[in-house]
């Protein structure tokens, strides 16, 4: 449930950190490296989010390799201390740092194969179904790829230099999660399955690399106006194919609500009767999380 929030800060501080690399500026470094220490503490994922800040600007820009280096550091320091605080608190008062236990268990061949499987899931136009309004809204967006491809070449609209900016940052910020996720799933969470949720936090950075390497490719010198034609399709294509799922979990949520505000928490006669009986003197149970989310009630962990 944490997904919307951390995707936004992802998001605000790779534009941050974007600007940066174009024009070198201090408040942007540091206003990157704030944003990026808020999502890590979103949610652990943060971790690399911070590390593909420090290679975009170890890689990225053309300034000198020691000034480079200096505001890496700069940027992981600061988007790590929130969380070292945090740690500091949490071992203090539980003599952990998180509630995870270090062990090795490799992952298995199928959680491997699931990652490109959900990869393709997002940007396969098979997917689409015959859907009168995904098909309206299929031809409005193939008109509006199709018109710019044909138009941007022969403007100045097209900076290809800031087109392979964006492409490499996309990339780090893609392999450096996945590369985190495999880690996470190896020596921490070996129960978590690979899916949409697992790899939300790449769907946008994915969507936006596949943009630009077709802007990179459709708008490169000497391309034919063939090749932007097709390019500009079949990415119109893939992001259409979307809408169909895209407006069946609108449906479906519509109906049932989303989270601790569905249908099954909002009718839940467990949770409904302890309303009446609260306020008590000691709840137990194994799901605290959702008495004091829902009841406003603090609980204790049924003992193991």
């Amino acid at each position: 449930w944490s997904e919307a929030m951390f995707i936004m800060l992802e998001l605000l501080s790779i534009l941050l950190l974007l600007r940066y690399v174009e024009k070198p500026r201090t408040p942007s470094l540091l206003l990157a490296s704030a944003v990026a220490g808020l999502s890590l503490l979103c949610r652990y994922a943060g971790f690399a989010l911070v590390a593909s800040g420090m290679l975009g600007i170890l890689f990225l820009g053309a300034r000198e390799q020691r000034d480079k280096l200096i505001d890496a550091g700069v940027f992981a320091g600061i988007a790590v201390l929130p969380m070292a605080l945090w740690a500091a608190r949490n071992w203090h008062l539980g003599g952990a740092i998180f509630n995870r236990t270090v062990s090795f268990h490799p992952m298995g061949l199928e959680k491997i194969f699931d990652i490109p499987a959900v990869l393709g899931g997002w940007f396969s136009f098979w997917l689409l179904a015959y859907d009168a309004r995904v098909i309206l809204w299929l031809a409005l967006v193939i008109i509006g790829f199709v018109l710019p491809f044909s138009y941007l070449k022969k403007a100045k609209f097209s900076d290809l230099r800031q087109t392979d900016t964006l492409l490499v940052f996309m990339l780090i910020v893609v392999v450096s999660y996945l590369a985190m996720l495999c880690l996470s799933l190896t020596f921490l969470d070996a129960q978590v399955p690979v899916d949409s949720r697992t790899l939300s936090p790449i769907y946008v950075p994915s969507t936006i690399l596949l943009i630009a390497l077709s802007a990179r490719f459709g708008l490169a010198p000497g391309s034919r106006s063939r090749a932007r034609f097709l390019v500009s399709a079949c990415l119109a294509l893939t992001l259409a194919a979307q809408l169909q799922s895209t407006l069946n979990w609108f449906r479906f949520n519509q109906q049932n609500g989303i989270g601790y505000a569905g249908r099954v928490w909002r009718e839940s006669q467990t949770l409904n009767r302890l309303g009446r009986m609260l306020p008590a003197t000691v709840l137990f149970s194994n799901a605290p999380d959702v008495l004091y989310t829902l009841l406003n009630e603090p609980a204790v962990m049924i003992p193991r």
